[in-house]
């Protein structure tokens, strides 16, 4: 389940080299295939602005249906 601390982690990770997110492919919320600030703000739109479903494993967890090399460890 998405909450406030998922978008609060990864800008830790990416800007104050916080711990590194355990499932890299979750954390490309737009699925851009890039983990960027983007991704923070897609899962911020949705959390609190309603706007649509995050690809998965995003939202949903799962596969991810397009391959970017996003990988989650265990």
């Amino acid at each position: 389940m998405l909450n406030v601390t998922d978008p609060v982690s990864l800008l830790d990770w990416l800007f104050r080299s916080g711990e590194e997110p355990p499932c890299k492919d979750a954390s490309d919320a737009n699925d851009d295939g890039r983990i960027d600030v983007s991704d923070a703000v897609s899962l911020l739109s949705y959390l609190f602005l309603g706007s649509e479903a995050l690809p998965g494993p995003s939202s949903t967890g799962g596969q991810d249906a397009t391959s970017d090399g996003l990988l989650c460890e265990g």
